[in-house]
């Protein structure tokens, strides 16, 4: 089975992930709670190579390179703030 990708040329593709994260804090009157979230990031650079193949048997070789943007390990410190 190959994988099937509908795809036209000219055209983005945009992919979101948000992260959402809830906090249940409690602060003393008159204090300050500073909640800092960070993430790792890394671009990738993926080189591709496509054969089209239409249903006569012609066949078109497409080569390339995707960029891409990935996210990992969300880490979240809650602190009071002096």
């Amino acid at each position: 089975m190959s994988p099937r990708l509908d795809w036209k040329f000219g055209q983005a593709n945009d992919y979101t992930r948000p992260y959402h994260a809830s906090f249940q804090v409690k602060a003393g009157r008159h204090e300050t709670i500073r909640i800092s979230s960070t993430a790792s990031r890394g671009e990738l650079q993926v080189p591709y190579t496509v054969i089209l193949r239409s249903k006569s048997n012609v066949e078109v070789e497409t080569k390339g390179t995707w960029y891409g943007l990935v996210t990992w390990n969300p880490h979240h410190t809650l602190s009071v703030v002096e």
